[in-house]
Formats: C-alpha cells, sequence, structure tokens
C-alpha cells in the first residue's frame, strides 16, 4: 500500500468573473482553505504515528515498575523498546519542527539536479533488508533539496517498515511520468 495526498478546492470557484478583487480573494480563501485542510491531515496523521510509541514507552515503563519475575533480558527488551519509541517520537518532532520552519520561510530550501540513486543510498542504509528496487537505469536527476528529499524518503521508508506484513519485502519504484516528472513510490503491501 502506499498513501497520496490530495488537497481540493471543492465549491472553491468565483460565482463572478465581473471583479478581479473578489476573485482574487475567493483564490486567497480557497488557498488558505486547502491550507488548513492540509495541516489537518497533518496533524490527523501525527497524532496517530505519535500514539503508537507514547503507548510502548507506557506499557514498557509499566513493565519495568513491577519488576518482580522479570529477567535481566525481560528488563533490556522493556529498555530498548522505550529507547527506540523515543528515538522514533525525537525523529518525528524534528520532522514536524522543519516542516514549521519551511512553511515559515527560516529553512532555507536549496534546489539542485540531484539523482534518486543517490537520494536513496543513506535511507537504504539505515532500512537494512528487505528493501526491494525497481529504478530505471535512465531515471533522470530531479530538482530538489537533497537533504530535504534524503528525509521524505527516508520517512516513507521508516513507515513502510513498520507497517509491512512480517515475511515481506518494501518496495521503492521509481518512474518517469508525463515527460518531466520522475515519480518514486514506497509500497508496504500492508
Amino acid at each position: 500500500m502506499f498513501a497520496t495526498i490530495r488537497i481540493h478546492a471543492v465549491g472553491c470557484t468565483p460565482a463572478s468573473r465581473t471583479s478581479q478583487l473578489s476573485g482574487l480573494r475567493v483564490r486567497a480563501a480557497c488557498s488558505l482553505a486547502a491550507i488548513d485542510r492540509t495541516r489537518s491531515a497533518l496533524l490527523a496523521a501525527l497524532g496517530h504515528d505519535l500514539r503508537t510509541p507514547l503507548a510502548v514507552v507506557a506499557s514498557s515503563a509499566s513493565g519495568l515498575r513491577h519488576t518482580s519475575g522479570l529477567t535481566a533480558a525481560q528488563r533490556d527488551e522493556l529498555l530498548g523498546n522505550i529507547e527506540q519509541s523515543a528515538d522514533l517520537l525525537a525523529h518525528l518532532l524534528t520532522n514536524l519542527l522543519d516542516l514549521s520552519r519551511v512553511e515559515a520561510g527560516s529553512l532555507p530550501v536549496r534546489l539542485e539536479a540531484v539523482p534518486v540513486v543517490e537520494a536513496l543510498e543513506e535511507p537504504l542504509r539505515r532500512a537494512g533488508a528487505g528493501v526491494l528496487l525497481d529504478l530505471p537505469d535512465d531515471l533522470p536527476d530531479v530538482i530538489a533539496d537533497r537533504g530535504l528529499l534524503e528525509r521524505v524518503l527516508d520517512n516513507l521508508l521508516r513507515n513502510a517498515d513498520r507497517h509491512r506484513p512480517p515475511g515481506t519485502a518494501v518496495e521503492v519504484v521509481a518512474r518517469v511520468q508525463g515527460g518531466d516528472r520522475v515519480v518514486v513510490r514506497v509500497i508496504d503491501h500492508g
């Protein structure tokens, strides 16, 4: 499975084209409405992504509180769960803060030609085994901020790894679409 976010400005066309100013106001209102819908979708997704590691931290901490009968290996496993979930929470919060800085214009975006294969190297290294690549040899470079593109790909791979069924691999498929666009799909089969 892979997700696509689409923003629609339903019902946001000017009723009358007689006034250019009125049309500009309607378009501005539509833009704000689209931004608001996107922000709401992002917050809903973020809330979902934050609940899982928080639940793991809470249940592991509760298990540690009642240490009678726990072996050293069981305590280590619970502590590992807490540490892994805390790392995931820190990662999610860093992404959220970076997104707010991009929106505010305080995180500079440096556009350059980036080979998709190079942008995937570090995220794939962190993902480890279990990723199948389907990238054509003649895949053109994309115009992007290299660091932000790597972060997006890393986030998609981490999410796909969390949601893939046991025994299945995450797939990364890239294709040229429409002659001027590269589409990268991260598929988790979940």
